[in-house]
């Protein structure tokens, strides 16, 4: 990883090519001599997210299933290390989603959304026709 200049105070990580550990070292310019030191982990962000049901790619589908049975959906982001970095979340009332388990108490119409909370914005999103 590269990092931008921090005499404003900001540090940015920049070209974060795999998860490493950092120590930063800060010292005050005045005449104290204060130093403080900080360890950090830095990952790289999320690139791409797929939505998998089983091993078919269904990101940007529309899939139908019965109500009566949960849906297992994976995601699988870029970098591979981030997948855990998700929240999953359901546009219809009807339908809860946990972990990519999607289950509906009501026939509706919904989307599955995968977001990253990596700050990249990346979401991967399904449709699913409930009957």
């Amino acid at each position: 990883a590269s990092f931008a200049n921090p005499s404003s105070g900001t540090l940015k990580a920049e070209r974060v090519g795999e998860t490493q550990k950092v120590r930063i070292r800060v010292s005050s310019l005045d005449e104290s001599g204060a130093q403080a030191e900080l360890s950090v982990t830095v990952s790289p962000v999320i690139r791409r997210i797929n939505l998998f049901k089983g091993s078919e790619d269904v990101t940007g589908k529309t899939l139908s299933y019965s109500r009566s049975v949960p849906v297992q959906l994976s995601a699988v982001c870029t970098p591979i290390q981030n997948s855990e970095a998700l929240k999953w979340s359901s546009s219809c009332s009807h339908v809860s989603v946990v972990n990519g388990l999607v289950s509906a108490k009501a026939s509706c119409r919904v989307t599955i959304t995968a977001a990253a909370l990596d700050g990249s914005g990346k979401s991967a999103s399904v449709t699913i026709d409930f009957t």
